[in-house]
């Protein structure tokens, strides 16, 4: 798998795990964006080795919530300049314009997610943040993709994510904040061995990578606008800069965010990954 010119450090374990990656993205991206459709080959393709079901059903609707759980909605005008309601809408979703998120501050893991752990992972809110301690081994992973009723076009908007507790840049793990269309095109913006990586993938195929080698920013973000995709870093969650910007290849009119944590060797150090304030919105 071709690298373009910047920094081609990784192993040649990380091409694999690349391959791994979308294959699995795909399949819990499919499973969000069609409910029942796809549930069968989600539960097929773990098999042995994870929770077998990742953990939900994927053909029933989330458990209705209430307000207190963390998670919020709100509507914006047709301009997408705000205002309307919060709350947590249960069953009903999300419904565009507008946006919804999550502080991960209620220690349960709010209905609007499917989680899933493979492995010896674990995955829980606690401390005011969504934790997940990858598996020990690769290619492993944890995480959370938004359920069936609430994904959203992601044509123009922003899926935003905080880590306050990034994977050490040692560690053979990666964390991704991911938006899949469900049909096999993936956007990534990716924390790992102290790079930030941009990615696009169709299937197995690469369409875009790029490797920028820095101390991890304290948030990372994916900018929708028409036919492309901004990979964006911020200190304070308010200005965001630019790291690169390429086509999505996809249509992404159905689209829903995941945020995972993969393991892509052998992994001693148990200690868990953070990250909090996860947001999307959309016009």
């Amino acid at each position: 798998m071709p690298c373009l010119p910047g920094a081609c450090t990784y192993p040649q374990s990380r091409d694999i795990l690349g391959d791994m990656l979308v294959r699995r993205c795909a399949m819990l991206v499919c499973a969000a964006v069609l409910g029942s459709g796809c549930g069968d080959e989600v539960v097929g393709f773990f098999g042995a080795g994870s929770t077998g079901d990742l953990g939900f059903d994927t053909t029933a609707a989330p458990s209705t919530a209430d307000a207190s759980d963390g998670a919020t909605t709100a509507a914006t005008s047709n301009d997408g300049t705000g205002g309307g309601t919060s709350g947590v809408p249960g069953d009903t979703g999300f419904v565009p314009p507008g946006c919804f998120s999550d502080d991960f501050e209620d220690g349960i893991i709010d209905p609007l997610w499917n989680p899933w752990t493979e492995e010896d992972s674990a995955l829980a809110e606690v401390s005011g943040m969504l934790k997940l301690t990858p598996p020990s081994f690769g290619l492993w992973d944890t995480g959370v993709v938004v359920a069936y009723n609430y994904v959203f076009p992601f044509v123009d908007g922003h899926v935003r994510l905080r880590v306050p507790l990034p994977p050490a840049v040692e560690r053979p793990v990666l964390l991704f904040l991911s938006v899949g269309d469900g049909n096999d095109t993936n956007l990534s913006i990716q924390l790992s061995g102290g790079l930030v990586i941009a990615d696009v993938s169709i299937g197995l195929e690469q369409q875009y990578r790029q490797e920028f080698p820095m101390a991890y920013p304290a948030w990372v973000g994916l900018r929708a606008e028409g036919d492309l995709v901004h990979f964006e870093i911020s200190d304070d969650g308010v200005t965001f800069t630019e790291l690169g910007v390429t086509p999505k290849v996809g249509t992404f009119e159905v689209a829903s965010a995941l945020i995972m944590a993969q393991t892509f060797d052998v992994d001693t150090d148990r200690s868990a990954i953070g990250v909090d304030d996860l947001e999307v919105c959309v016009q």
